[in-house]
């Protein structure tokens, strides 16, 4: 039954992204425009976004939102857990090679997650809501109606 509901939520997620593509890449040559996507499942009825959303939002859209670099942290917590296992069982099997590889391996993990880091607090994050007005997807305001009207 999980996999069920499972699959269930893929198919939407596969259509509307699919929908948001095709209205991002034919929007200036065809009939169908940005403004013709239907977005109730991105926006719910408050305007909150999902985690899960904004992620993939974070993914389409330039800049990184709060919920994709906490989805990054943890990412690189875990990979750091799998390389400190694997430097535990390459120091339990003393073959040298192994061990300077892992410590390697290690060195670039950490380096990366420390210029991420770096970079994010040089930059900053940047809003969900902010993200979906570069592709479109927000509900456009009056002020922001009236301002392209001047």
């Amino acid at each position: 039954m999980t996999i069920m509901v499972f699959e269930k939520l893929l198919q939407k997620l596969e259509t509307t992204i699919d929908l948001q593509l095709s209205a991002v890449f034919f929007a200036g040559q065809s009939q169908f425009p940005i403004s013709d996507c239907k977005m109730d499942s991105i926006e719910s009825d408050k305007g909150d976004v999902s985690s899960a959303k904004a992620v993939l939002l974070g993914a389409l859209a330039p800049g990184v939102n709060g919920p994709t670099w906490v989805t990054l942290k943890s990412t690189f917590l875990m990979l750091g857990l799998c390389l400190a296992v694997m430097l535990g069982l390459a120091f339990s099997s003393s073959d040298s090679s192994l061990m300077l590889h892992v410590a390697f391996l290690v060195l670039i993990c950490v380096s990366l997650f420390l210029l991420l880091t770096w970079f994010l607090a040089e930059t900053g994050l940047v809003s969900v809501e902010h993200q979906m007005r570069e592709i479109g997807l927000a509900q456009s305001d009056n002020l922001e109606t009236s301002r392209k009207n001047k």
